[in-house]
């Protein structure tokens, strides 16, 4: 929704330069807050999707990996520190997972608000 925010505010004050009548400017006022309002509880959900995601998704990359690293052979581990094998595959996840979700939600939300702007230029 950012996206569309400063193309509605410029619109608002072409509006407002051309004297157009009070009728188009309490429509253009509505637009205007209507947009706030759902950029506002977009990004409260996109927050709270990606923790709830990012979460999910590393526990589960975490716990493949980890069975992974249990089939290994015992000798292939010999040498290895258990404490930083472990904090390595979490803090590893982690940036993997951060990465992938952070990219495919800004571009889920970019994409959603071309729309969203599309639809609002048409009518």
């Amino acid at each position: 929704m950012s996206i569309a925010l400063p193309y509605l505010i410029g619109s608002y004050i072409d509006v407002l330069v051309r004297n157009q009548s009070g009728q188009e400017i309490i429509e253009f006022t509505k637009k205007i807050l209507f947009v706030s309002v759902l950029n506002i509880i977009s990004s409260f959900l996109v927050s709270y999707l990606y923790v709830k995601i990012q979460t999910k998704a590393m526990v589960n990359l975490n716990f493949d990996i980890l069975n992974h690293v249990i089939k290994l052979p015992v000798l292939y581990l010999k040498d290895t520190d258990n404490v930083y094998l472990t904090q390595r595959i979490n803090a590893d996840s982690n940036t993997v997972i951060s990465f992938v979700l952070r990219n495919f939600l800004e571009i889920l939300t970019n994409a959603l608000s071309i729309i969203f702007l599309i639809y609002i230029y048409k009518y």
